[in-house]
């Protein structure tokens, strides 16, 4: 039902971590720490028969909605990596698992520049349009998971006695909503690189 990816932009998405690392034999280790992070991203996509719970002047309409979906995620939370890591020269390779606890959650958007069918594919047909007015609203942030449990891979590279470079990919093994939430049919799953500095 997800047609095409109108645009995809990665929203302001800082964090602060202090990292632990015990070392066991020259070359290997274990490493954990804790880290306050922002989780964000905002996307435009085309889709079709695309099962949807919209409000629109007050009124809240379910259906199958062909047209754009404008979605923003936000979830600001406080995450404890655990793993094993792998030193080779300059390069510190890590991999392990990881728990999140957010602390806020914001997943919302809006329908827009198509229409909804009401209830199944035949039911009544309501326009929607590009202005605040005419565009069908959802906010589903009482819906959204506060743990999360997933795999975490990445390097560290050292480039000086004070001076670093790391690059992480957090993979989540649990959608972001929960299991009880049906208006999106498509399980969402948390995947988030980062580039950073130490």
């Amino acid at each position: 039902s997800i047609r095409h990816i109108n645009s995809f932009t990665p929203q302001f998405s800082p964090q602060f971590a202090v990292h632990a690392r015990l070392p066991l034999g020259q070359r290997w280790g274990i490493f954990t720490g804790i880290k306050l992070e922002n989780k964000a991203m905002k996307e435009d996509a085309r889709v079709k028969n695309y099962h949807m719970e919209i409000t629109r002047e007050g009124e809240t309409m379910a259906g199958m909605f062909t047209g754009d979906v404008t979605t923003r995620v936000y979830q600001w939370g406080v995450t404890v990596p655990l793993g094993a890591s792998l030193t080779v020269g300059k390069v510190m390779l890590k991999a392990g698992t990881y728990l999140t606890r957010t602390l806020t959650n914001d997943f919302s958007g809006y329908a827009h520049n198509g229409y909804l069918r009401v209830d199944d594919p035949t039911g009544a047909k309501i326009m929607l349009g590009e202005g605040r007015d005419e565009r069908g609203d959802y906010d589903f942030d009482e819906h959204m998971r506060h743990w999360f449990v997933g795999i975490i891979m990445g390097a560290d590279w050292t480039l000086s006695n004070r001076f670093g470079l790391f690059a992480d990919l957090n993979w989540g093994l649990n959608a972001v909503m929960r299991s009880d939430f049906h208006t999106i049919e498509q399980s969402l799953y948390p995947i988030y690189g980062t580039l950073g500095v130490a």
